[in-house]
């Protein structure tokens, strides 16, 4: 993990060191309640792809995010392909827009069925 940190620290030293770029750690929870209400232009979700995670972390983008912004996240699909485990990712995404007004914006279609979304407010 450290070396990860470490990667990012070296590749982008320019832009953290103008203030371009702010690194932080955390859960994604914990992280995303520290910002302003409609601060964010954009968030990407790509948790531990449960229902329960996954819901949380849209219900606090929709606080966090401008009225112009989106909400993009990976893995809309039922689970992993490789290793047997179910995801919640659609069936949170897809309540998420039904009760809070958000549409898909974008969807993509990869070889790898990982698909990624894309949401706006209608």
């Amino acid at each position: 993990y450290s070396s990860g940190l470490d990667a990012i620290h070296t590749n982008f030293a320019a832009e953290i060191a103008a203030g371009r770029l702010h690194l932080m750690q955390g859960t994604s929870l914990d992280k995303l309640a520290e910002f302003e209400d409609d601060f964010l232009d954009w968030a990407y979700i790509d948790t531990d792809h449960s229902f329960e995670l996954t819901w949380q972390e849209l219900l606090l983008c929709e606080k966090k995010v401008k009225r112009t912004g989106r909400i993009a996240g990976h893995d809309f699909c039922t689970g992993n392909t490789v290793k047997p485990i179910v995801y919640g990712v659609v069936e949170a995404v897809t309540k998420f827009c039904k009760d809070y007004g958000w549409q898909f914006e974008f969807l993509t279609v990869e070889s790898h069925a990982h698909f990624s979304y894309c949401l706006k407010r209608l």
